[in-house]
């Protein structure tokens, strides 16, 4: 994350490796592995990784995530969170149980799924180094002016 933010909105993508990633819910977790997070313009902000746990979740699919056609309750929503390679921790919105796959002879759950919002946050010590970059393009106007 030492990239510029607005060299990475001009060039339209990223991706950061995430060594360590927890997915977490009322009814999931939590389930440890690694993965890693990209964003691109065209597509948004998509998580991939590999975590435990496949017993527990599969067990969570007999007894079934909801009912098609219905609301899903909060409970069932999933948090991803963890720490970048670079010492950022991050974690996503609430993300609808989906996008994962098992596998009947692995213990691993695989995970590839797009998420609405995505936080980074790091700690820092010492004195603050402050920029401020403004982005300025050409104005629209509607009419004449």
């Amino acid at each position: 994350m030492s990239d510029d933010w607005i060299d990475i909105l001009l060039r339209g993508s990223y991706e950061i490796s995430v060594p360590t990633l927890t997915v977490a819910s009322e009814r999931v977790g939590p389930l440890r592995g690694s993965g890693q997070i990209s964003w691109s313009a065209d597509a948004g902000v998509r998580l991939q990784g590999v975590t435990d746990g496949a017993a527990n979740l599969n067990s969570l699919l007999l007894s079934g995530f909801g009912t098609p056609g219905l609301l899903l309750p909060h409970a069932n929503f999933l948090t991803f969170s963890g720490r970048t390679e670079d010492g950022w921790d991050f974690n996503t919105d609430p993300t609808r149980p989906d996008g994962y796959r098992t596998y009947s002879n692995l213990s691993d759950v695989v995970w590839d799924l797009g998420t609405r919002g995505l936080t980074f946050r790091r700690e820092t010590t010492g004195e603050p180094r402050r920029i401020l970059r403004i982005l300025i393009g050409l104005s629209r106007t509607d009419g004449p002016g």
